[in-house]
C-alpha cells in the first residue's frame, strides 16, 4: 500500500535526522525534576492522512493541539491539554473538541505517577448528507484514570489505564483504555517514541475494540522553540456481538506536525520539567 511505502520512506529519514542530531547535539545528561519551573508547554499544529481498507479515497485530519504544565514548587503538579481536531472523507466530516487534567507528583526524582480524566465531544455531517438532519448529530466520551512513568538516563517508560462513558443520543457505553510506550533519547533534542495502546466500546451485546502501534520520530531545532515530528500508526479494528468476533478492519496512517514550545530549551528537559502525560484518543 501506498501508506507502508511512506513508512518505509519515513524510517530512513528519521535514521538520517537522528545521526544529524547527534552530531549536532551530543548526548546530554540527565534532567532531574525541578520544583519551580513556572509554566511549560507547547502549542501543535499537525496532518494525518489514514488509509482505511477497502475505502477509498483517504481520510484526512487536520488539528490543533495545546498542552502545559504548571509548577508552583508544590505538589500534587498539574498538565492540562487541549484540542481540536477535523476529520474529512470525502464530504463527510467529524469536528472533535477535547481536554484532559493530569495530576501527578514524584515519589523518586526518577518515578512519577497520578491520575488523569479527559472529556471529547464530537459532531458530525453525516445524518445531513443521508437527508435525516432531525438526527443527533453529536457524542461525548470521557475516560479518567491513572497513569505511571520513569524518567530513566536514556528515556522515558509510560503507562496508562483508565475508564469511561461514551454517549450518543441518550445511550450510555462503556469504555476502557489502556497505553504503554518508551521514549528514547539520540540527544537532548532528537527523541524516538514507539507506543501501544488498546481501547474498547462496549454496548448491551455487542463491542468495538482498538489495537493501536505506533512509532513516532521527533527533533527540536537547537537553540530555537520550534520541533517537528513524524509518525507511523497501525490500528485494527475488531467487531463482536456476544463474544463472537463476526469482522475487522485496518487502518494505516501518516502524520507529520510542528509544535511550538515554551518554558524549556531541549525536548528532554520540556518532558522532565513540564508536559509528559498525552490523552488515549477516543476513536468512536
Amino acid at each position: 500500500m501506498r501508506t507502508i511505502s511512506s513508512a518505509i520512506c519515513l524510517a530512513g529519514a528519521m535514521t538520517g535526522l537522528a545521526v544529524s542530531a547527534a552530531l549536532a547535539d551530543g548526548h546530554g545528561g540527565f534532567y532531574d525534576p525541578v520544583e519551580d519551573m513556572g509554566v511549560v508547554g507547547n502549542i501543535e499544529a499537525s496532518y494525518r492522512a489514514s488509509d482505511i481498507e477497502d475505502i477509498d479515497p483517504r481520510a484526512n485530519f487536520w488539528a490543533l493541539r495545546g498542552t502545559l504544565n504548571l509548577r508552583d514548587g508544590g505538589y500534587p503538579q498539574v498538565q492540562i491539554d487541549v484540542g481540536y481536531e477535523r476529520a474529512r472523507l470525502d464530504d463527510l466530516n467529524v469536528d472533535a473538541l477535547d481536554g484532559a487534567v493530569h495530576l501527578y507528583q514524584y515519589a523518586t526524582p526518577n518515578i512519577a505517577y497520578g491520575a488523569f480524566i479527559q472529556g471529547a465531544r464530537f459532531t458530525t455531517n453525516l445524518f445531513d448528507l443521508l437527508g435525516m438532519p432531525d438526527e443527533d448529530d453529536s457524542a461525548t466520551d470521557v475516560v479518567g484514570g491513572l497513569q505511571v512513568a520513569y524518567l530513566g538516563d536514556l528515556g522515558t517508560v509510560y503507562g496508562q489505564v483508565g475508564y469511561g462513558v461514551a454517549e450518543y443520543d441518550g445511550d450510555s457505553y462503556e469504555r476502557y483504555a489502556a497505553k504503554a510506550g518508551v521514549r528514547a533519547y539520540a540527544t537532548d533534542n532528537f527523541r524516538f517514541d514507539v507506543e501501544g495502546a488498546f481501547n474498547r466500546l462496549d454496548g448491551d451485546d455487542w463491542g468495538v475494540n482498538a489495537y493501536t502501534l505506533a512509532a513516532q520520530g521527533n527533533y527540536r531545532i537547537r537553540s530555537s522553540p520550534v520541533s517537528v515530528f513524524a509518525r507511523y500508526e497501525y490500528d485494527r479494528f475488531t467487531y463482536d456481538e456476544s463474544d463472537v468476533q463476526l469482522g475487522d478492519l485496518d487502518v494505516q496512517t501518516i502524520s507529520a506536525g510542528v509544535k511550538m514550545h515554551f518554558g524549556s530549551t531541549s525536548l528532554r528537559e520540556e518532558e522532565r520539567n513540564g508536559p509528559q502525560w498525552s490523552a488515549n484518543r477516543a476513536y468512536y
